[in-house]
């Protein structure tokens, strides 16, 4: 387009490039480290962080971005006098039409800033720059343009720092880190504020008087965003007020935070100011002061609503946040969207959670699922293996379903001509009494579908161990079927005496086991 006479254009980091599901494919297949930078290297990916890990030990951070080299100092011409721009300001409009400030080449992922196996043994990315991926990281500020990385430290990285360069953690200490919820910000900015209160005494004498009570509540705070805190209610009104008041001369809120944190001096008066009104809004909006976390801090997924641990204010690496007030609460509707701990080894062993449910339609019953796990900060099993999924598969979707039932060595191949919904149910007692003369070697198997008049057929492939019937006696075993009132031997079966496995064909009228 054209503004006053000027031509206006923009790029954008990755536009046109289609890529990114295949890269990210491709970095899911990956075995190994060289194959996982590979897929990187596709860069169709234009932004994140990028954290890697394998059972080998290496861990791998890259400072992922698809952007153009751009220009710092533009080349001196001829005839140019003082007011020609030397240094260009890249978080500013610059005139489109000049070639001087055009894009150039795709910067190359080899000169992206990378940390492959530092000596601290741990890396992490919480909104922080790429330097501060891990304690020397040696990656050097100076080194790159000014321009590329404007990423400011992040008080949820100084703590995710903190915590990892204690050293090694347990498996489910990795998990209590994930549901932290220490405001590390707070630990600087409540003895700051107090510490200007204890400057400017005047002030204080004069202001409301509840405002000595919220101070108060702020010392005797554990620094934490638990739903029992009092102190945690009081302190995200005094930053969401002093944010309001003071955010305005700060391009973000992390300097804003670094101001408040070095107690400068202009800005003492102007955080007691918010701690007088945050006093002064409580008291009428809630008629206390003393207001526990939980009661104003909410999580509500259908009927359900509950206390919430966690915040935005104070940056705990448990984030859990709102966008806007209503009726005197806070209800919590993003933060982190998934979170997994991975022990590796031989067999990968991992614990994940996403937060607020695994569907956000309202009548799904995943939409609120995983709400019990969060409040009890707690995980769910990830299994990785193919038989893990297919034996804790609640059910399947499609025309061609496989399922394994649980305490059963057996595998269920669902088909269907239209795309159905299928699973199993395994039972200890049968559907319906067994016939006179007959036992029982396995579990019941009974399959769940969810369109019960699509037709389908059910192939089973059952083994024997060796543990459970003798050798000997296999002969005397055969696949049962229920249709719901008697049981009968399946006509369409076969043994195979060196696997020990049963193959049988049934239908979605049947419940199967193995009989005597």
């Amino acid at each position: 387009g054209e503004s006053r006479g000027r031509m206006c254009s923009y790029r954008v980091g990755g536009y046109g490039r289609f890529g990114a599901l295949r890269q990210l494919v491709e970095m899911g297949r990956a075995q190994d480290l060289e194959t996982f930078q590979a897929a990187l290297a596709l860069q169709q990916i234009p932004c994140f962080h990028v954290v890697y890990a394998d059972r080998g030990g290496n861990i791998f951070y890259l400072y992922n971005a698809v952007v153009g080299d751009k220009a710092t100092v533009p080349p001196q011409s001829p005839g140019d006098d003082e007011s020609t721009i030397r240094i260009i300001d890249w978080n500013q409009p610059v005139p489109g039409e000049n070639l001087l400030y055009a894009w150039g080449d795709i910067v190359p992922i080899t000169a992206l800033p990378a940390v492959t196996n530092p000596a601290t043994g741990y890396l992490q990315a919480c909104g922080n720059p790429p330097w501060l991926a891990t304690d020397d990281s040696g990656i050097e500020p100076a080194a790159l343009p000014p321009w590329f990385a404007l990423d400011e430290d992040s008080y949820r990285a100084r703590r995710a720092r903190q915590l990892l360069r204690i050293g090694a953690r347990s498996f489910d200490e990795m998990q209590s880190m994930l549901y932290d919820a220490l405001t590390p910000f707070a630990l600087e900015a409540v003895p700051a504020l107090l510490d200007a209160a204890r400057q400017h005494e005047d002030f204080v004498a004069q202001a409301h008087p509840d405002l000595p009570v919220g101070l108060e509540l702020l010392r005797s705070w554990s620094y934490t965003a638990e739903p029992s805190a009092a102190g945690m209610t009081f302190f995200h009104v005094w930053w969401l007020l002093l944010q309001d008041a003071a955010g305005a001369h700060f391009r973000s809120p992390v300097p804003l935070m670094d101001a408040v944190t070095a107690r400068v001096p202009e800005l003492q008066e102007l955080s007691l100011r918010a701690a007088d009104e945050a006093a002064r809004r409580m008291r009428n909006e809630y008629q206390d002061l003393a207001v526990p976390w939980g009661d104003v801090h909410r999580i509500r997924r259908g009927e359900r609503e509950e206390a919430l641990p966690g915040a935005p204010s104070g940056e705990p690496l448990f984030f859990t946040s709102d966008l806007r007030l209503e009726n005197g609460r806070w209800t919590a509707n993003y933060g982190y969207g998934f979170a997994m701990v991975v022990r590796f080894g031989e067999t990968p062993e991992a614990v994940s959670v996403v937060p607020f449910g695994a569907s956000e339609a309202a009548d799904s019953e995943h939409y609120a699922d995983q709400l019990d796990l969060m409040l009890d900060r707690r995980f769910k099993p990830a299994h990785f293996r193919w038989d893990d999924v297919l034996r804790h598969a609640r059910y399947g979707l499609g025309r061609q379903i496989y399922l394994r039932p649980a305490g059963m060595d057996g595998e269920f191949l669902v088909r269907a001509p239209v795309p159905v919904r299928a699973g199993l149910e395994v039972m200890a007692e049968p559907p319906v009494p067994l016939p006179e003369g007959l036992g029982t070697f396995t579990v019941y198997a009974k399959l769940r579908e969810a369109a019960e008049t699509a037709a389908m057929a059910v192939e089973m492939r059952i083994r024997v161990p060796s543990e459970v019937c003798d050798p000997a006696d296999l002969d005397e075993l055969a696949v049962y079927a229920c249709d719901g009132t008697i049981w009968s031997r399946l006509d369409a079966q076969e043994f195979d005496p060196d696997s020990a496995t049963f193959s049988a064909l049934g239908s979605n009228a049947t419940d199967a086991a193995l009989k005597q």
